[in-house]
């Protein structure tokens, strides 16, 4: 079973990350992509498995025709970077909870397999 990160523009607008309409979740990734790694992360602790990029709302109607036009490319190039790097933590993560998994598996076996005293 995959775990998918939940709603991105929510939590940056919870933890404080510039929001507003019409630019919605988009401008938090122009004005502080840092905020954008924050929520992956906080994603990531609470077991998420699927990250999601932060371009929802990189589109004309959200960030306009104009700024969608200079920017639009580059933004969404962003928000995979910015998806990329949590990613990296996430694989290490997921790798240590199968390796915990396998001990706590491993110890139970060990366990059961001892004679009772």
């Amino acid at each position: 079973m995959e775990i998918l990160d939940g709603g991105i523009g929510r939590y940056l607008k919870e933890i404080g990350a510039p929001f507003q309409q019409p630019e919605w979740s988009a401008l938090a990734l122009m004005e502080d992509p840092s905020s954008v790694v924050t929520a992956h992360q906080a994603f990531v602790d609470a077991g998420a498995q699927v990250i999601t990029t932060n371009s929802y709302a990189v589109v004309p109607f959200h960030i306009g025709e104009e700024r969608f036009a200079n920017r639009g490319a580059e933004l969404i190039a962003l928000s995979g970077q910015l998806a990329q790097k949590v990613k990296g933590q996430l694989h290490k993560i997921l790798k240590s909870r199968q390796v915990y998994l396998l001990f706590l598996g491993h110890t139970a076996r060990v366990t059961l397999l001892q004679p009772m005293l």
